[in-house]
């Protein structure tokens, strides 16, 4: 009886062993098949990504894809450097948080700017002058907030606009208040598609429409959430000065954007072209992908113009400020080629907010 009880043990701990070993190879083998198309190198460099960014996935799946995203964006990354060091190109890229994010998926969570035909068909009068400084910056100057993250929100058109708005606040009264760029997503709606989307994507033109009627309240009073499913919270009784008017710079005109740029005595909301994977893990040099001509997708803000001497013949660049934190391009900013046929349709929808 005792040899019968005992080889029973004996097999039922070997069933026990064998499933548990069964268990833990398809775990392993799961893991495994993730990294099965890569290389060494490859994988390792995207176990670092992980540890340094604390990136987490949902499943094996959902890392796989990733991991696909990752090698494929070190590739644009090593391909973009190496025109950099041949002299072919102003501009470097570099492996950063959203790096393991594919182009279409980063475009939908990261732009946001969606195009309306301009309601004023008159060409925005401009002074010619001849004496306009070489170099202009308006962070520098203290008319411009320290960077900020949309995150997973398509709202670079509210952040352009509360950009703007900032700085002619600024010059009014003295004082550079940081103010909410979640008082346009919650507020500024059309859910039949004729004005803005929150995080679905909005125009500044519109948002400037919608503060003209209404107001903006503060960062500290309405704060970013990064998502587009609240209600409106909008207290009037504590909204910042008033805008009455806006003015559209002629599109497709950088003379005129750049007088424009200077007068205005702010930064300009601008829309640019953000497809090129490239753009995505941009860090550093003047932006200057010749194919940089689709319609524009996102928002920024442009603070700014200048040269850079380190390059020969000196490049001219305009200098703006995005919303992807600073981690992203030069601490969170970033230049573009200046006089460069209108490159990334910088010049195709620029505008400013005129305050009382």
């Amino acid at each position: 009886m005792k040899l019968i009880v005992s080889a029973l043990f004996i097999i039922f701990l070997e069933f026990i062993v064998s499933n548990v070993n069964a268990a833990l190879m398809r775990g392993t083998m799961s893991k495994i098949a993730k990294y099965i198309d890569y290389t060494p190198e490859q994988v390792d460099l995207f176990v670092t990504f992980k540890t340094i960014y604390k990136k987490k996935y949902r499943d094996n799946n959902e890392e796989a894809i990733a991991v696909k995203n990752f090698i494929n964006n070190v590739a644009t990354i090593d391909s973009q450097n190496e025109k950099f060091r041949r002299g072919e190109t102003k501009f470097k890229t570099a492996i950063w948080i959203n790096s393991d994010m594919n182009r279409l998926d980063f475009l939908e969570s990261f732009t946001g700017y969606v195009g309306k035909p301009m309601k004023r068909l008159y060409k925005t009068k401009y002074r010619r002058d001849k004496n306009l400084p070489k170099y202009l910056n308006y962070f520098e100057d203290g008319f411009v907030t320290k960077v900020s993250n949309q995150r997973y929100c398509g709202s670079s058109w509210a952040f352009a606009t509360i950009g703007a708005l900032e700085a002619q606040f600024a010059r009014k009264t003295g004082v550079l208040r940081k103010l909410s760029e979640q008082n346009l997503i919650d507020c500024d709606r059309s859910f039949d598609y004729s004005g803005n989307r929150g995080c679905k994507g909005g125009n500044m033109r519109i948002a400037y429409e919608y503060l003209i009627k209404t107001g903006i309240n503060a960062e500290n009073i309405y704060p970013y959430r990064g998502k587009g499913k609240y209600n409106c919270n909008f207290n009037s009784s504590l909204s910042l000065g008033k805008v009455y008017d806006f003015v559209e710079i002629e599109r497709k005109n950088e003379t005129a954007l750049m007088y424009a740029l200077y007068h205005a005595g702010g930064p300009i909301a601008v829309a640019i072209d953000a497809s090129d994977p490239a753009f995505q893990n941009y860090q550093s040099g003047i932006y200057d992908f010749p194919e940089c001509v689709n319609e524009p997708n996102h928002a920024a803000l442009l603070i700014g113009y200048g040269f850079d001497y380190s390059f020969t013949p000196p490049a001219a660049y305009w200098l703006l400020k995005n919303s992807w934190g600073v981690e992203w391009g030069e601490k969170g900013f970033f230049r573009i080629s200046k006089d460069a046929n209108n490159l990334c349709n910088i010049a195709t929808d620029a505008s400013y907010p005129i305050v009382a």
